[in-house]
């Protein structure tokens, strides 16, 4: 089937203003492109397309003071197949709880709108959340950071923290230090992993041989178009 893809972001800015846009169909999809989305801009600016490490197509622009229109309208096939949907999302609500305490003054933690309706969004329908992060049995022998919360935001990291489950070891922990999952080498890392994965009965997925064959063709017409263009 055709899918039309597109989009139209107005904007109002007190100055002139540089942008990255991440907009662009993936390259992975170029083969199924019928009409190429370009970004066209209103007033027209100089655009300066690349690139990034992920195969994103992004562009570079300078935005002038007032009103300023991005615009896209293409159209891609589509085979019209479901997404791969993985049933259970795995989470390390640990490691990405220390930069969140950090980071932010309102102390949220990620996994706990994960597992709770919030304010902004209610779900629809259950998902199951495994809590897959550091424990303080994992962090034995690695290198410590300080956590960087101070004495006026302590009662509210306490509060974050027992909403989401850290137990009381725990939170006395994470009121002083950190460790991040970079403090581990390549081969703690895959080894921990690998341990969570296994101690929660998460098995690897393995495509069926039409998908495989699909996905190669795909990345062997990836490849001539990049050596193309």
């Amino acid at each position: 089937m055709k899918i039309r893809v597109g989009y139209e972001l107005i904007y109002d800015f007190p100055r002139p203003t540089p942008m990255i846009t991440v907009l662009g169909t993936h390259f992975t999809r170029a083969p199924d492109v019928i009409t190429p989305d370009y970004l066209t801009t209103s007033p027209s600016v100089p655009i300066s397309p690349y690139r990034d490490t992920f195969g994103n197509w992004c562009s570079r622009i300078v935005a002038p003071a007032g009103r300023f229109r991005l615009s896209a309208d293409g159209v891609v096939h589509d085979t019209g197949l479901p997404d791969v949907v993985v049933p259970r999302i795995l989470f390390g609500v640990r490691s990405s709880q220390h930069d969140v305490i950090v980071a932010s003054v309102f102390l949220s933690c990620i996994v706990g709108t994960l597992k709770r309706n919030m304010r902004r969004y209610t779900f629809g329908r259950y998902i199951e959340v495994i809590d897959a992060g550091l424990r303080l049995a994992d962090i034995t022998g690695l290198q410590r950071e300080a956590s960087g919360i101070d004495s006026k935001s302590r009662s509210k990291a306490i509060a974050n923290l027992k909403t989401n489950g850290a137990t009381p070891e725990e939170i006395e922990f994470l009121l002083d230090w950190r460790v991040e999952l970079n403090a581990l080498t390549s081969d703690e890392l895959v080894a921990w992993i690998k341990g969570k994965l296994d101690h929660h009965g998460i098995k690897k997925i393995i495509p069926d041989d039409t998908v495989l064959a699909d996905a190669y063709r795909r990345a062997s017409e990836c490849k001539v178009i990049q050596k193309a263009i």
